[in-house]
């Protein structure tokens, strides 16, 4: 992710001296979203033609109770990708890519039992529960905006991006051996299907954002 970000921020970096020294409309911005805190440079390809490079990152941490057993959560939303804009006065059409580093990821050691599929273990047969949410790497976007063409402005964007179904990694560790431990097994298997198919409506991650740009020339 560092990697990305990076190349990413210095491509921007390159592309923008390169065109204000061109005489080519450059905007720079920082906006607050459902992919978390970020910023974005926008080049003017033309009256109605905008390309954007953008970047998002947030993260947080918690702890939460699910079944009676505390999870300790963290969820970490990074993106960074390349839109273009076609503009139809103020408003603005939007499509384009994003590399998806969004994930979410917890794990719990239950002092209680735990009901995985139909059966409930004791604590004392449940070691460690972990378990790992993420998505395809590479997203496409589609939305639409509103203002952030004069001098200084605010802009708002509306979209979703096509991240594809969730992606989950559930483990839970056992001392069961023999036919306890293959149902065990299965269970746990049964239980990412279970979650899997709960989840699966966010294959399509909805987009808010709210932001501020300001035009260099």
């Amino acid at each position: 992710m560092k990697t990305a970000l990076a190349a990413t921020t210095a491509l921007l970096i390159l592309g923008t001296s390169t065109v204000l020294g061109q005489g080519m409309p450059v905007s720079v911005g920082v906006r607050a979203s459902t992919l978390g805190l970020g910023a974005e440079v926008a080049l003017g390809l033309s009256d109605k033609v905008e390309v954007r490079g953008v970047g998002n990152y947030f993260s947080v941490s918690r702890d939460f109770d699910w079944s009676d057993v505390t999870y300790s959560a963290d969820l970490k939303l990074k993106s960074a990708g390349v839109l273009f804009d076609l503009y139809a006065g103020p408003l603005r059409l939007t499509a384009g890519g994003m590399w998806n580093g969004n994930k979410l990821s917890g794990s719990a050691d239950p002092t209680v039992a735990v009901t995985i599929g139909d059966t409930t273990y004791s604590a004392a047969n449940v070691g460690t529960l972990t378990a790992g949410i993420d998505f395809q790497k590479f997203a496409p976007y589609v939305g639409l905006g509103l203002g952030g063409r004069g001098k200084v402005g605010f802009f708002f964007d509306l979209g979703v991006v096509l991240q594809g179904s969730p992606q989950i990694n559930y483990v839970a560790t056992t001392s069961l051996t023999g036919p306890a431990l293959t149902k065990f097994t299965q269970e746990v298997s049964d239980e990412v299907t279970n979650i899997e198919d709960d989840l699966s409506v966010f294959k399509y991650y909805p987009v808010v954002a709210l932001g501020l740009r300001v035009r260099l020339k």
